[in-house]
């Protein structure tokens, strides 16, 4: 039993936690929740922590209060978790960079005043210096020669150049070019133009670059190009936004519209093409392919049927598309081949007769059908 205690001694102080992995335990390290803060870390100035863990921390000395310190000028100072701050000015400065620590004017965070013979920023020089350019046209672009000055507040000198005629303020690198207007806008040394394929000073849909000249100028009257577009073919000369409408189902003026303004007709569709067309028509100024003027055929799938096709009977067909009955030629409402005699619309029966022929007669009322039953008996009693 003493042995295994003896053993526990020995083996306990390597259990002792290190929390944040940084090779010292807890019982020693006097952060083990940062690992950047232990016995062998360097002491960083300004960031408000022991981080060597031996109860100091350092602030960069800050002689003239401006929040700024020497570089490489620090001091120590007792740790305290709850109040330690370079920041507060008392202990000096979190952040270095004062290269005047004697003159709270000058200060990385001044405000540079231009060639006065002090650098107030810190910067290493008296004044902020830029190239400038002579900006002619006040476009905010000056031309290509510039020259090295300190920071000036002139209205005729920018810090942009580049400015390809600075004579004229619509031409500079910072304006959109403006197709169709055959100037350089925006000092790439092209124009942009519409293409006019077919050459009849109107564009389409896409564009052409011409090279300049020296006064930045393309105009877009060279050949396939235009300065104005809306060419809806530009594949046909006839068609364009001067062109005149023609009755031709052609958008000839690129309206949007076609055959517009001009007279117009009904139009029937005439599927069998007889010359008769059905539906509600059209309004067209030309006859539409597989149409017709004319309306009221009633089987458009046939072109032997329609108002002016001669009826044939008893076909079951209304061929002349007059609509009437196909089996009742005389009309009389008695249909062949129960009407003897189609043709004749006052005889409408047919009777069997006793020498097995038909016998046909026109009954126009019950006392007419008994006098016709009589007659042959009549007949038979003649001497």
């Amino acid at each position: 039993m003493n042995l295994f205690f003896a053993l526990l001694l020995i083996v306990a102080p390597a259990l002792a936690l290190d929390a944040d992995g940084d090779g010292y335990d807890e019982e020693i390290d006097c952060d083990d929740t940062d690992p950047l803060v232990n016995p062998g870390a360097s002491e960083v100035p300004g960031n408000d922590l022991d981080d060597d863990c031996d109860g100091l921390a350092s602030c960069y000395v800050d002689a003239d209060y401006d929040g700024y310190g020497q570089d490489g000028v620090v001091q120590e100072w007792e740790w305290n978790a709850d109040w330690f701050s370079c920041a507060d000015g008392e202990l000096g400065a979190a952040v270095a960079g004062d290269c005047d620590d004697r003159n709270q004017a000058v200060n990385p965070g001044a405000t540079e005043i231009c060639e006065n013979e002090t650098d107030e920023d810190c910067s290493g020089a008296d004044g902020v210096y830029e190239t400038l350019y002579y900006d002619g046209d006040q476009d905010g672009f000056g031309g290509a020669e510039g020259t090295v000055a300190c920071e000036l507040d002139d209205p005729y000198f920018s810090s942009e150049g580049g400015d390809c005629d600075d004579q004229r303020a619509d031409r500079s690198p910072g304006l959109p070019e403006q197709l169709g207007s055959g100037l350089d806008e925006d000092c790439d040394g092209l124009s942009e133009c519409w293409a006019d394929d077919d050459s009849d000073a109107y564009g389409g849909s896409e564009t052409i670059l011409l090279p300049v000249d020296s006064l930045g100028e393309a105009p877009c009257d060279a050949e396939g190009s235009a300065s104005v577009g809306g060419d809806c073919r530009d594949d046909d000369a006839e068609v364009n936004p001067e062109a005149e409408e023609l009755c031709n189902r052609i958008d000839d003026d690129c309206d949007g519209l076609t055959d517009e303004g001009l007279a117009t007709e009904t139009w029937y569709t005439d599927a069998d093409g007889d010359g008769w067309g059905v539906g509600t028509g059209s309004e067209a100024c030309a006859q539409p392919e597989g149409s017709s003027a004319l309306t009221g055929d009633c089987d458009d799938q046939e072109a032997s049927v329609n108002p002016d096709a001669q009826e044939t009977w008893y076909d079951g067909v209304d061929g002349d598309c007059d609509g009437s009955n196909d089996y009742d030629r005389d009309g009389d409402g008695h249909e062949y081949p129960s009407d003897c005699d189609d043709l004749d619309g006052d005889v409408s029966t047919c009777e069997q007769a006793i020498s097995g022929g038909m016998r046909c007669g026109a009954v126009s009322s019950a006392s007419g059908a008994w006098l016709l039953a009589l007659l042959p008996l009549a007949l038979r009693r003649r001497p």
